[in-house]
C-alpha cells in the first residue's frame, strides 16, 4: 500500500468522521489536485509530485495537516 492510497484513506475517513458532503469535498480535492481519487487504489504507484499536490489539497480543502504517511 502506497502513500497516495494512505492519503486517500485519510481523506475518506475525515469525510465520514466529520459528516462532510463526500461529493463536494472530493470534487474540491480533484479540482485542486487534478487527480481523480476514485482511481487511486492500493497498487497505485507513488509519484512525489502527486503526493505533494494531494497533501497541499488536504491542507487547503480539509483544513488539516496530513501526517507524513
Amino acid at each position: 500500500m502506497g502513500t497516495l492510497y494512505r492519503l486517500k484513506t485519510l481523506i475518506e475517513e475525515h469525510i465520514e468522521k466529520n459528516h462532510l458532503d463526500a461529493f463536494r469535498t472530493k470534487g474540491a480535492l480533484i479540482l485542486k489536485t487534478g487527480i481523480p481519487l476514485a482511481m487511486i487504489n492500493p497498487n497505485t504507484p507513488d509519484n512525489l509530485e502527486e503526493i505533494r499536490r494531494v497533501r497541499n489539497a488536504i491542507k487547503e480543502v480539509l483544513g488539516i495537516d496530513p501526517p507524513m504517511v
